[in-house]
């Protein structure tokens, strides 16, 4: 499916606007035959394309766009709303070529993933918006100077091209959602797709979400008053239609669907939102989601001049990619925060994360380096335990016995009552079994228990000690079966 979407022809056919008395336009229509099995009971086995896709406009609405076009005050608009249609016109058939590969995949394969698919396989709905999104032009409505009236037509007009290029889709998608819960949500956002390329995220409101599929409004209609999980169950609908947004960085989008769906409305703010959005998502293993809202959040935060808020959301924005495996990407995150927000709470212990994050990329070189300077710094006074730690492991990485012997012996001099000495007590615990010195080994073991009884390193202490004692007993039984042998007669030869 992958190179069958990429093949697909990239010129752009003309786009005709036509009056025509208001009403929904000509459903297009298409051979189906239906297959029944466990999972699902109509599913799109043949598919024959359609005409290419026209948009008519109704009358009054023809007639209000022509005279902005004709009136050339507002050329820089009319030009982006004529992009978006003749790249609307384009992507039709893609996304009908890939709901038509849909059901042909394995129920499992459906899950919508943020991962590309291999050639032949279907893609996720975040794939098929990801190829698509390069047709449709980057400017928004929010970057140019209009009328409010002129931007209430021009709206109309692209809300009424999605809705109306996206009804066969619609329909198709239907058959997808009702054959199983799992076909459910790559259905459900399928049918977001070509709606979230026409119409900017800043301008997504309850008019476009009505204007879905009707099916798909049906399901988030329900939310306000569903209280079973039947097939009308719909608090799956508005997470499936939730999370599709956030996938693809439209967090306006995901705000007003949770608005929309929830019955009565919550008192918060969009901030406060993606927080708590943001808290799932990182329950759910959603960290690039969780990373999005977090974003959006931060940013939102500095432009209130909320300088707390922005600290404490940038160092969850540095967690989310440091989940994700992208420590580096973390770190610079966690410098930003160190660099702008010292002066805050949690800017105050954001050196923490940044050397931790600088460790987890193994620049350890970078580790001393930086773990030094903050150490030196009264601003971070109450992190210089865990600076000096980071710095004496960070040379046990370089290989620098010197050094890490004279941090070993400054941390031990300074903070031997810290926690993180019985870490420390721990590694030179494994380092003296490395080379088969029993009596440091013992030494060391002996102090964690002594003076930190409760750190996370007991349990593993006390299996080495198990493991040494079983040691000790299997060696002693051998040397008693070895005496033993040794006191036997030797029989004559």
């Amino acid at each position: 499916m992958n190179h069958q979407l990429r093949a697909m022809p990239m010129t752009t056919p003309a786009v005709t606007v036509l009056p025509t008395s208001p009403g929904p336009s000509t459903t297009r229509r298409a051979s189906w035959a239906t297959l029944t099995g466990l999972a699902c009971f109509a599913l799109l086995s043949s598919f024959v394309h359609a005409a290419p896709w026209t948009l008519k406009l109704p009358e009054k609405l023809a007639s209000e766009w022509q005279k902005i076009r004709a009136s050339k005050t507002a050329v820089e608009a009319v030009k982006l709303v004529e992009q978006r249609l003749a790249a609307l016109a384009t992507s039709v058939p893609k996304i009908e070529e890939s709901l038509a590969a849909m059901p042909a995949i394995p129920f499992p394969e459906l899950v919508d993933k943020h991962r590309p698919a291999a050639d032949g396989q279907v893609l996720a709905p975040s794939h098929v918006f990801d190829l698509l999104r390069p047709e449709f032009p980057e400017k928004s409505f929010g970057s140019i100077t209009l009328a409010p009236q002129t931007k209430a037509v021009l709206l109309q007009v692209l809300r009424y091209a999605a809705k109306d290029a996206n009804q066969a889709i619609g329909e198709r998608a239907f058959l997808l959602a009702a054959g199983s819960q799992q076909q459910a949500a790559p259905a459900m956002r399928i049918a977001l797709v070509l709606p979230f390329l026409c119409i900017d995220d800043a301008d997504w409101d309850e008019d476009d979400i009505r204007a879905l599929p009707k099916w798909l409004v049906t399901r988030l209609e329900g939310a306000r008053k569903a209280t079973g999980t039947g097939p009308e169950e719909t608090p799956s609908a508005r997470a499936a239609c939730e999370h599709f947004a956030l996938s693809v960085n439209r967090v306006g989008s995901a705000w007003a669907f949770h608005r929309f769906a929830t019955n009565p409305p919550k008192e918060q703010s969009l901030t406060q939102y993606l927080e708590e959005k943001a808290r799932t998502c990182f329950a759910g293993s959603y960290y690039r989601e969780a990373g999005i809202c977090l974003s959006a959040a931060a940013a939102r935060s500095e432009a209130d001049k909320d300088r707390e808020a922005a600290a404490r959301l940038r160092l969850a924005l540095a967690r989310s990619m440091a989940k994700l495996g992208c420590p580096a990407d973390a770190a610079k995150e966690a410098l930003h925060v160190v660099k702008n927000y010292a002066d805050t709470a949690a800017g105050a212990r954001a050196v923490l994360p940044r050397v931790h994050y600088l460790f987890q990329d193994e620049k350890f070189a970078a580790v001393g380096t930086e773990a030094e300077t903050y150490g030196k710094d009264p601003r971070f006074a109450p992190c210089r335990p865990q600076l000096l730690y980071a710095r004496w492991l960070a040379s046990v990485r370089l290989r620098k016995p010197e050094d890490e012997d004279r941090l070993r012996q400054a941390y031990l001099a300074e903070f031997a009552k810290n926690p993180l000495t019985a870490e420390m007590y721990y590694f030179l615990v494994c380092q003296s079994l490395a080379v088969a010195d029993m009596d440091a080994a013992n030494e060391y073991m002996d102090k964690i228990a002594a003076e930190f009884p409760e750190s996370r390193v007991m349990k593993p202490v006390q299996g080495i000690r198990q493991r040494i004692a079983s040691e000790q007993e299997k060696i002693a039984r051998q040397e008693k079966r070895r005496a033993e042998l040794l006191k036997k007669p030797v029989p004559a030869p």
